[in-house]
């Protein structure tokens, strides 16, 4: 593991003090209830009826207000703590890889894939769907999910029924008195949707283009001239997306790539991933608001994840994004053994993709970034995150390029997993966490070593 500890954290010093003391946080919220508890009992009778009532105001919403700290500044996880059971089913095997969970799927059935995610994630699916649901739930009416589930090619929303198949038998399992609830298709089909929330028209108001939804690539060649990917993700954590994060490693005997993607238990699609082929992609979510309302357009997520298991370079990736469109537009990153490029998904004039090569899009510094601006023939925006990424370039020395994942504004409270894949050796190094992630240690894996 390295180190990639930043020479300040963040622009939001109390933010990350909370986010990294929950403990402090904790005892502090537990002694100012006792206090105001004894405070009111002590003094409720020479108090008037308007300051009774004052204080109980006063003490319900602090209570609230600390009920909500978790899903606004989420607490820290430690990846040490190992939140997952390992365990095998008929279809996969849950295990740990030092401190990174790893779950491997062995099936080419999609059916009997998803049943096995389902089931050895019963609890972490649980706990995201507790969060994620209760928020978005009421957002998506029937039309709109049915609209969405169209576009969801027929083996992964069979992999979609088998995850909830799979959820629903281990939820029986747990007995009387558990806060597992069953799940139905609709809903996990919203968890798929997530990741195109900016996009689409009924949830631009929940997750508009204001959110700080700032996902950040870095390509560079190393000292040996072959190409390294470092990236992060930033999304809300709501306390509980870091902490259930893992590896999902797909092996097929079909034709298929196998592949090796950075997720959530109920995600289907891909965010950040590679293939046996040392493919590597993620996406960014784009500041330029644009979906198409064709059904046979994929959803970015699957988009993703079929190129990574029927591409084998970044020319399979090109091509195939010039023929086929997803449905949406974001900025997709994807790197092999011999280069990189970012298609820019509509950000041309008359909604055409834009299509920048490592070669061409490199800084002086000889690295190339890939942040949520416009990215077109003829404009380039920048955001709050140049004024670190930089100085940091021009000023590094000897500092390799996953540092820069550490600093102010490319890692921020949304930052809840961190990934550096290096296409030519199939290496693959991880953190995660509730926030901040780009500020920890990352754990070391290699693809080829994980079955």
């Amino acid at each position: 593991m390295i180190s990639t500890t930043p020479t300040y954290y963040s622009s939001e010093p109390l933010t990350f003090w909370i986010h990294n003391h929950p403990t402090i946080v904790k005892t502090l919220e537990v002694a100012s209830y006792v206090f105001g508890a004894l405070l009111i009992a002590n003094t409720a009778p020479m108090l008037s009826a308007v300051t009774a009532i004052s204080e109980a105001v006063f003490a319900l919403a602090f209570y609230t207000a600390s009920v909500y700290l978790d899903l606004f500044i989420p607490p820290t996880h430690d990846m040490a703590n190992h939140v997952y059971t390992p365990s095998e089913c008929e279809g996969g095997r849950l295990y740990y890889e030092g401190d990174v969970p790893i779950l491997s799927l062995d099936s080419d059935s999609p059916y009997t894939a998803g049943k096995a995610q389902g089931y050895l994630c019963g609890d972490a699916i649980s706990n995201l769907s507790s969060k994620y649901l209760h928020i978005l739930g009421g957002v998506f009416n029937d039309q709109a999910i049915r609209a969405f589930r169209e576009r969801i090619p027929r083996e992964y929303l069979q992999e979609i029924e088998g995850l909830v198949d799979g959820y629903n038998a281990w939820s029986q399992e747990q007995g009387f008195g558990s806060s597992a609830r069953y799940l139905t298709v609709d809903q996990m089909i919203i968890f798929q949707m997530l990741p195109d929330l900016q996009q689409l028209e009924s949830t631009q108001s929940v997750w508009g283009p204001n959110t700080r939804l700032g996902c950040s690539v870095f390509f560079e060649r190393n000292a040996e001239g072959n190409i390294v990917f470092a990236r992060n993700l930033d999304f809300p954590s709501l306390g509980v997306l870091g902490t259930h994060s893992l590896m999902i490693k797909r092996n097929y005997t079909d034709g298929r790539h196998s592949t090796l993607d950075l997720g959530n238990p109920a995600l289907v699609g891909v965010l950040t991933g590679m293939n046996d082929q040392g493919l590597c992609l993620s996406m960014n979510v784009s500041s330029t608001i644009y979906a198409r309302t064709d059904p046979t357009c994929l959803s970015s997520s699957f988009y993703n994840r079929r190129l990574l298991e029927r591409s084998a370079s970044v020319s399979n990736v090109t091509t195939h994004a010039r023929a086929e469109s997803p449905m949406s537009a974001y900025h997709l990153s994807a790197s092999d053994r011999t280069g990189a490029a970012a298609v820019h998904f509509f950000q041309n004039a008359g909604g055409t993709h834009h299509i920048r090569n490592f070669e061409d899009g490199c800084s002086q510094s000889g690295c190339m970034r890939v942040l949520n601006g416009t990215y077109s023939s003829t404009t380039t925006t920048g955001d709050i995150r140049d004024s670190t990424i930089t100085p940091f370039l021009e000023n590094r020395v000897n500092r390799p390029i996953e540092a820069i994942l550490a600093e102010p504004y490319v890692c921020c409270l949304e930052t809840t997993q961190t990934a550096v894949m290096e296409p030519h050796s199939g290496r693959f190094r991880v953190a995660f966490d509730n926030g901040f992630s780009g500020r920890h240690l990352l754990h070391e894996l290699n693809f080829h070593q994980i079955r």
